[in-house]
């Protein structure tokens, strides 16, 4: 029953945790690209703040809507992968293993 929302969660915070990191240093790399290349009058102006916060927040959204239809078009679902019976390494018991793995797939794409 946690497990999908814990797949949706760790889509969207991988996500969205990069947009942030990546933007922010993009942002900053190109404040820095137009202050070195810009002539010499246009050196005093500075280039504000709310610029690059504008930028990131921009990645921002498109990254959100993105992962909405995502998750409205082809969520991601449980997927228990269930492999042959084995023995235990060490025991006289009469007993097996069943392993099972579980994924994050939709229909189409895996993550």
């Amino acid at each position: 029953q946690v497990y999908p929302l814990v797949c949706q969660t760790r889509v969207w915070l991988l996500s969205i945790g990069f947009t942030l990191a990546y933007g922010a240093m993009f942002s900053k790399v190109w404040r820095v690209h137009r202050l070195t290349t810009k002539a010499k009058a246009d050196t005093l102006k500075k280039i504000e703040p709310w610029k690059l916060y504008t930028m990131v927040t921009g990645l921002l959204v498109i990254d959100i809507v993105l992962l909405a239809a995502w998750q409205v078009y082809d969520p991601l679902q449980r997927r228990i992968e269930v492999f042959p019976l084995e023995d235990p390494i060490s025991t006289d018991d009469d007993i097996k293993i069943r392993p099972e793995l579980e994924h994050c797939e939709s229909d189409n794409n895996n993550v």
